[in-house]
């Protein structure tokens, strides 16, 4: 989906929302709103639309996720103790509802702010290991290549290249043309 084609469908979400409110608020707009504002490198606002969407869910599931797209946001915005704070609070709700997936997304968030940080100092392969049995190919191949990352800074350069490779290949085979090289490239 290019940004155009997905600037022009919130566009008309945003309409139908204002023209038509009783079909409107069906649409998650500030999800999308998020989803764009993240592809646009708009990370706080991103956060911003995506906490608002997450806090008018009563669906704990839906909620929790939401709050976990914000988290994400917040770490490409470099705003880590928000990032971090919710991840936690997601990972010990995803606990308590028995969601591995959302249990997983946060553990990435939170394995994210640890490298940006500079705490990670090795690589944690059961959790790469426990992802794959999740059956998600995205969030196995983002976790591998930030265990690549905390590999390659602590100069384990094998272990690196193991894992950079593994978040090449299943972003390969997902099609995801852009992320694939980038994960190769730290291998190198």
């Amino acid at each position: 989906l290019s940004l155009d084609t997905e600037r022009d469908a919130v566009a008309a979400m945003s309409r139908l929302a204002v023209e038509r409110p009783e079909v409107g608020r069906e649409f998650p707009l500030d999800e999308a709103l998020g989803w764009l504002r993240y592809r646009e490198e708009r990370f706080a606002e991103a956060g911003a639309h995506h906490e608002r969407y997450a806090e008018g869910k009563k669906n704990p599931v839906l909620a929790a996720s939401g709050h976990l797209s914000a988290a994400a946001a917040w770490l490409e915005a470099q705003d880590l103790e928000r990032a971090e704070r919710a991840a936690r609070e997601v990972r010990a709700v995803a606990a308590r509802l028995r969601h591995p997936y959302l249990e997983a997304r946060a553990e990435r968030i939170l394995r994210a702010v640890a490298y940006r940080r500079g705490t990670a100092t090795k690589t944690d392969r059961e959790l790469v290991a426990a992802i794959h049995e999740l059956g998600h190919p995205h969030l196995e191949a983002l976790v591998a290549l930030n265990e690549a990352a905390i590999a390659w800074r602590a100069g384990d350069l094998p272990e690196a290249r193991a894992l950079s490779t593994l978040a090449a290949d299943l972003w390969e085979r997902t099609g995801n043309a852009a992320a694939a090289p980038l994960a190769a490239a730290l291998g190198w």
